[in-house]
């Protein structure tokens, strides 16, 4: 089964190559394969084969039948069918295509609506390595969005299934109203959570306290709760019958009953799919092998949706289910583990049994890993038991009054501790993206150590040098790199010159892209630590991710313009001070020096000016690099152009100011600098961001790039040639 599987997967990710993984389970599945041969298991072999093509093809299919050909902004004035509510958005159905409607909260599964709007594509990033809106949506089955302007209930569908989905929202919403009624804030977000999957109600920093201490699966509907929910319908129906088939086809219908209402996440599905699978087992009288349960489990899954494979819920839930089923037993039998108390030893051997596994997998979706991960899991996840079983309890309405302080109370010290364990110092620590060989030598380390295959220390001692040698990322760069960021209307640049980074600006957060942007691109491409961050001016669209990144990532020196009035910075200048970053003032004539062959020079602004336009306050500044000169604007205009330009040189490269205006990058100015390659860092805006003026002003001495149009640009200055590498989604 585990074979078969593989099989599968391998034709998935074939489908899309950009996979890393991907050539390591192709030759994993050849090797099986192989084996296979040798043993003259024909049947096996042909199965696998079928399935390897069909992974290959399947993909395509859902994606091509996915994806609509309906233009941006189309009208629409159509009868649609809800097929799914999720949170508060709907999920409607119109010519067998998905599209989603945000924030439309009224409607229940099975609604017939009379829609009036328009079709909206996903804007999705055009930087590498993150989070993609589109590719995510349409890995859901979903076309594009709606925009309403007005929608009306029509009538309600006969489909049996969506009546289902509607009974089954309908009692959720009158769980959570249920719920509402007895807690609030964070309490009320952990109980919904847990045991329905609802988290909408929990606060971003008590999420945060829960990924730092690496609990976040607590926050989840998972195999646990399945197990612990089922507990009150096994002693019923065992007191109603004591025939075995009879109790197994009665214990389905909860079981089913509870993946609809806890809403189909990853882990739930997963735990769903096994319960049944147990049963059918059970059913039949036949014995239990948890591994192929495990697989075929995963088989299912990737059958509904090819797409569960990128899927963090659904990774994380295998990697650590698959963890305990197989390292569980072992380190409960280790001789000094084995003597500790019962309680205790089953919670260690299990939640250590899931990190072994499950933490390159997390380095490799977030570069982040909690330290306190496992002592969290052993002090707080006896304590999900607990709540799960007091808060179905505490729906029943004649005790309910005596059950709802406890719960309160059990809950309210749970948050305590998991806050107080997320603020231990480096609690919570950042990775470079790691190498998949790394990660394969990992995992044949953890095999060889608990397994003992080949009996050898010699063996170990190998592959803990060869894992050694495979993290290690020998730098001997010489070139100077500049990554231009498509940080939507905002400006984001990295440097990168030998061993020294430095950061301009940081983009804004109305699209929270400092979190779900800037950080994760800069921890994949191994920036862990930033010598240098550059505030140009204090608009949100360049400081809001500055403040972002000094939550996450170690800055040693800041620098914000030097002008009389610093109150603006404030924000972002008690952000660095708690961080224990030191902050400095940068003005005209100014000198920073990156490394032996890289100075930076600063042309505004001025101690003595008070700038009533803010854009005017921007740290103006020359990069030279062995005789190569970029110049980096902010978002000054016209009037500090005309004071300073007399005193600039030609420059190879400019980053024009405010994102292309017409109140910036002047005939004179430009005459006087002639650049020959131009980057405009702008977004989809309302403004007349880029100006077409400027655009052709620009393109009279060279060339013109776009971060709305070409995405993600990097530049390398290296044995004198200037290198370009584009990234578009």
């Amino acid at each position: 089964m585990v074979i078969i599987l593989l099989s599968y997967v391998s034709g998935i990710l074939l489908s899309n190559s950009e996979v890393k993984v991907t050539y390591f389970i192709i030759a994993l599945l050849g090797c099986s394969l192989f084996i296979l041969h040798k043993r003259n298991v024909k049947i096996e072999i042909i199965f696998c084969l079928i399935l390897l093509f069909f992974g290959m093809i399947y993909p395509q299919l859902v994606l091509n039948h996915t994806e609509s050909y309906i233009a941006d902004k189309t009208k629409t004035n159509d009868i649609m069918t809800v097929v799914k509510v999720s949170d508060d958005d709907l999920i409607v159905k119109l010519d067998k295509k998905k599209y989603i409607i945000f924030n439309s909260f009224e409607y229940l599964p099975g609604d017939e609506l009379k829609v009036i709007g328009s079709f909206s594509s996903f804007k999705s990033s055009k930087n590498p390595y993150v989070f993609k809106l589109d590719r995510y949506y349409i890995r859901k089955g979903i076309s594009s969005s709606i925009y309403v302007e007005e929608i009306k209930k029509t009538g309600v569908s006969k489909n049996i299934y969506l009546n289902i989905l509607r009974f089954s929202y309908k009692t959720r919403k009158k769980i959570l109203d249920l719920f509402k009624e007895k807690f609030q804030d964070d309490v009320l977000g952990l109980v919904q959570g847990m045991f329905i999957g609802h988290t909408k109600e929990l606060s971003d920093n008590t999420i945060k306290g829960f990924q730092k201490a690496g609990l976040t699966h607590i926050m989840a509907v998972s195999g646990a709760n399945v197990a612990f929910i089922l507990l009150p319908f096994r002693f019923m129906i065992f007191r109603v019958t004591k025939r075995k088939k009879t109790r197994i086809i009665l214990l389905c219908f909860p079981t089913i009953f509870y993946l609809f209402l806890s809403g189909f996440g990853a882990s739930i599905v997963r735990a769903t799919i096994m319960v049944l699978i147990i049963f059918f087992i059970d059913f039949q009288n036949r014995q239990k092998e948890t591994i192929k349960i495990l697989s075929l489990s995963a088989l299912i899954m990737l059958l509904i949706s090819p797409f569960y494979i990128f899927d963090a819920g659904f990774l994380l839930s295998y990697a650590a289910t698959t963890g305990i089923v197989l390292l569980d037993q072992k380190i409960e039998r280790i001789k000094h583990i084995e003597k500790w108390p019962k309680i205790l030893r089953k919670t260690f051997a299990i939640s250590l049994s899931a990190q072994i596994v499950v933490a390159p997998v997390i380095i490799l979706l977030f570069n982040k890993v909690s330290i306190v991960s496992l002592f969290a899991n052993i002090v707080f996840v006896p304590f999900t038991e607990i709540i799960t079983i007091l808060s179905l309890i505490c729906l029943l309405p004649v005790i309910t009054h005596l059950i709802t302080p406890i719960l309160d109370m059990v809950i309210r010290v749970f948050l305590s501790g998991v806050k107080l364990t997320a603020c231990i110092p480096f609690s919570q620590i950042n990775f470079p993206d790691i190498p998949i060989i790394t990660v394969i030598i990992y995992y044949l380390l953890v095999t060889e150590i608990i397994f003992s295959y080949s009996k050898s220390r010699r063996f170990i001692n190998f592959l803990i040098a060869a894992m050694c040698i495979s993290l290690l990322r020998i730098n001997f760069r010489s070139q100077l790199e500049i990554d231009f960021l498509s940080a939507n209307n905002g400006d984001s640049i990295l440097i990168s010159s030998k061993d020294v980074t430095m950061l301009i600006d940081g983009g804004d957060n109305r699209s929270r892209f400092g979190e779900y942007g800037l950080i994760p691109l800069l921890l994949k491409k191994g920036v862990t630590y930033i010598d240098m961050a550059v505030v140009t001016h204090s608009h949100a669209d360049h400081m809001d991710g500055i403040i972002d990144v000094l939550d996450e990532i170690k800055v040693g020196n800041l620098f914000i313009p030097d002008i009389k009035d610093k109150i603006n910075y404030d924000p972002v200048i008690c952000k660095a001070q708690i961080k224990g970053t030191n902050v400095y003032y940068l003005a005209v004539n100014d000198i920073i020096q990156l490394d032996d062959d890289t100075m930076i020079e600063v042309f505004n602004p001025s101690t003595q000016e008070i700038y009533e336009n803010t854009n005017n306050e921007s740290i103006v500044m020359i990069l030279d690099h062995l005789g190569y000169s970029v110049l980096f604007m902010g978002d000054a205009e016209y009037e500090v152009e005309s004071k300073i330009y007399e005193m600039l040189p030609g420059v190879d490269i400019l980053k024009a100011g405010h994102h292309g205006s017409n109140t910036s990058s002047s005939e004179e100015f430009l005459k006087k600098i002639r650049p020959k390659i131009s980057v405009l860092s702008v977004g989809y805006n309302n403004y007349g961001h880029p100006s077409k003026k400027v655009i052709e002003r620009l393109l009279k001495y060279g060339k013109v790039y776009n971060t709305k149009i070409d995405g993600f640009l990097e530049f390398i200055i290296k044995d004198d040639i200037i290198y370009l590498d584009k990234y578009i989604n």
